[in-house]
């Protein structure tokens, strides 16, 4: 349930609309259409070990952690490398950087994740599995073809899933 005014739109929380992506529940919280493109806010709630695989995307992202302990990960001089982010913390990752995170926690995390511009909001919404709770979302899938559906959907969208380096290192 979206407010609208002149110039101020307001999302009450356990609102919006939200969507089963691999492990993930994601919920728009400010969309491309009410700002025009220029931002899209989500909130993720990320199951144990849950998270999107090492990627890339043309949009600037930045997560604000807001419940849970999350992995990271990010390349460097063709070495992986991770960093820690809890509750609190805040970490922005610049255009067509690879970059992943990942619940490293006992229990269900949430972060904010923001982008702009608003471009990938048509990724979230092809890829993702529609749900009205959740609360209670379905299973996850990781199955081959749903793994196939996200890399070739993400394609349009200039979403990359990247192979690791073999290298690692932590920060």
């Amino acid at each position: 349930m979206t407010h609208e005014y002149s110039d101020i739109i307001s999302v009450p929380g356990g609102t919006g609309t939200s969507y089963l992506m691999r492990t993930d529940v994601i919920t728009f919280k400010v969309t491309s259409e009410e700002t025009h493109g220029t931002v899209l806010l989500l909130e993720a709630t990320v199951p144990p070990q849950g998270g999107p695989p090492l990627h890339t995307h043309p949009e600037q992202e930045t997560f604000y952690i807001l419940e849970g302990t999350f992995e990271i990960q990010g390349i460097r001089d063709q070495r992986l490398y991770t960093t820690q982010a809890t509750q609190g913390s805040a970490v922005t990752i610049h255009p067509n950087a690879p970059h992943a995170y990942k619940n490293v926690g006992t229990t269900p995390g949430k972060l904010l994740a923001l982008f702009t511009p608003a471009t990938i909001q048509g990724f979230f919404e092809e890829v993702g599995e529609a749900i009205t709770d959740p609360s209670n979302p379905p299973t996850p899938s990781n199955s081959p073809e749903t793994i196939a559906r996200f890399i070739n959907i993400g394609k349009k969208y200039h979403f990359e899933v990247v192979q690791p380096p073999r290298e690692r290192y932590s920060e």
